[in-house]
């Protein structure tokens, strides 16, 4: 059975993102990464309970799937790129297909045994009764931690499924950000300075992240983004975090394109939502005439919030030890201009052991090195990039890496000053 070999071109660094990691939920494997490429391995899976529906409903839709099944290329080599294609075309075949000589008494073997399975199991699984669905509900709802209080909902099982859209999720629906500013007496906004230090959804699907908006009129923003995370059914999902938060800080769920987050009926929900979420300058919601019923509804969805907590900073060096540092091998460079005093400083993404840092020089000297979180030597710098705020002693440098053998990518936003960089997330 041949491999097939397919190219899938992306515009974006968040479809980049977004596709590699469905073919990872699909059970996709890193196999290579390179800068701006991932390739990936994808295992053809026989679905049993399509297979055995088919053959008790009708014996040749069940024949047809099986013999698709052992006839179709099998396994995918799929390699994700950034940029546009040389030219139009399909995937090709790795190679050419093997005899299918045999497949056919491997056929009627299976399917015989399946005749056998038939009258014991077939009935079982007709009598689940929809045991899918009721096997999602009854995922344990994660524990809010002891130390924790909760924000937003008790992740009770959703009624359905919605998109930024309102209704059941498009794949190339717009993204946007959804947050619950009512929902009868539950506790929405941060009660007191500290840090949320984990997430969960329910009947979300895709990329999501959580939001924390600072509300603040026409000036409102977010001060802060989880990573980006992956959904892909109806049951819990809890993810880890460290995001501070100040006293009247709300959370918000992001969700990118063609996403989808659980919702419950409630007569006492309202939904605000910014449909324009690059760059984190929020502004007024969407007016109320724009919002689709659907959305006014509770949103699944729960932060873990601890009060008078801190983020653990990252490991820093600074002064002399920063300057003797060995230098590590530099994935990447620019350099950021300061609006105010006018200056520019030049910042590296660098690789030094075990560790990934970003430096930060002063001419040639090296005056900072921070130690980013999570990050791993060996990975794909995916873009390394900056924005200057006019009138303001800081500028923005961005860090997105995807780690070796992994789809997932990283991102993380540090603040830079003349003399400084701190990381903000």
């Amino acid at each position: 059975m041949s491999t097939l070999q397919q190219t899938v071109w992306v515009n974006s660094f968040d479809e980049f993102r977004a596709t590699i990691d469905r073919y990872i939920s699909e059970g996709g494997v890193v196999q290579e990464q390179e800068p701006g490429a991932t390739t990936l391995f994808v295992e053809k899976k026989l679905n049993v309970v399509v297979l055995v529906v088919g053959l008790v409903l009708c014996l040749l839709p069940g024949l047809a799937y099986l013999g698709w099944y052992l006839w179709a290329d099998k396994d995918q080599v799929v390699t994700v790129r950034m940029g546009k294609p040389d030219n139009i075309g399909g995937y090709q075949p790795g190679g050419e297909p093997e005899p299918g000589r045999g497949r056919l008494a491997g056929v009627l073997v299976i399917v015989a045994l399946l005749a056998a399975l038939i009258g014991a199991g077939v009935a079982a699984l007709l009598d689940d009764g929809g045991g899918g669905e009721e096997a999602a509900a009854e995922v344990p709802v994660p524990a809010v931690p002891s130390d924790a209080e909760p924000l937003g909902s008790s992740l009770e099982a959703p009624d359905r499924t919605i998109g930024c859209g309102g209704g059941s999720a498009e794949r190339d629906a717009e993204p946007c950000a959804l947050a619950q500013t009512e929902l009868g007496s539950t506790q929405l906004v941060a009660p007191a300075d500290g840090l949320i230090t984990g997430w969960a959804v329910r009947g979300a699907s895709g990329e999501i992240a959580l939001d924390v908006i600072r509300p603040r009129g026409s000036d409102t923003t977010r001060i802060a983004r989880s990573q980006w995370e992956s959904a892909g059914n109806g049951g819990s999902f809890h993810f880890d975090t460290s995001l501070p938060v100040e006293r009247g800080d709300l959370i918000a769920v992001e969700l990118g394109r063609g996403s989808a987050i659980g919702v419950r009926d409630s007569d006492d929900a309202t939904v605000e939502r910014w449909s324009d979420t690059m760059g984190g300058a929020y502004g007024d919601p969407d007016p109320d005439h724009k919002v689709p019923a659907g959305l006014e509804s509770e949103l699944v969805l729960r932060a873990d919030f601890v009060a008078g907590a801190d983020m653990e900073p990252p490991e820093t060096l600074t002064g002399r030890a920063a300057e003797s540092a060995p230098e590590g091998k530099v994935r990447d460079r620019r350099d950021v201009r300061i609006s105010r005093p006018a200056a520019t400083v030049q910042v590296e993404l660098v690789e030094v052991g075990d560790r990934v840092a970003l430096d930060l020089f002063d001419g040639k000297r090296r005056i900072q090195r921070v130690f980013i979180p999570g990050l791993l030597p060996g990975g794909l710098p995916a873009e390394l990039d900056s924005y200057v705020y006019d009138g303001s002693p800081t500028s923005e440098v961005d860090v997105y890496w995807v780690n070796p053998s992994s789809g997932r990518l990283n991102f993380h936003f540090f603040a830079v000053s003349e003399k400084q960089i701190q990381l903000v997330i």
